[in-house]
């Protein structure tokens, strides 16, 4: 899956989420960040990413 603009260290990067054998991994194109999926959760959580989500994604997110 892509996720885009919601990279928690850099805020503009587009993140490929991506299951391995230690679980959901996160991966930035941009800046590099590699992150589990419960940072970016935090992060869509409490940004502006969030608002731009619809109402049935906000929910799934959080």
């Amino acid at each position: 899956m892509l996720l885009l603009k919601t990279c928690p260290r850099c805020r503009r990067g587009d993140l490929i989420v991506e299951r391995e054998e230690y679980g959901v991994v996160v991966d930035c194109l941009q800046c590099g960040y590699v992150g589990d999926l419960s940072a970016v959760r935090r992060f869509m959580t409490t940004s502006t990413v969030a608002h731009r989500l619809p109402e049935r994604e906000r929910a799934e997110v959080a």
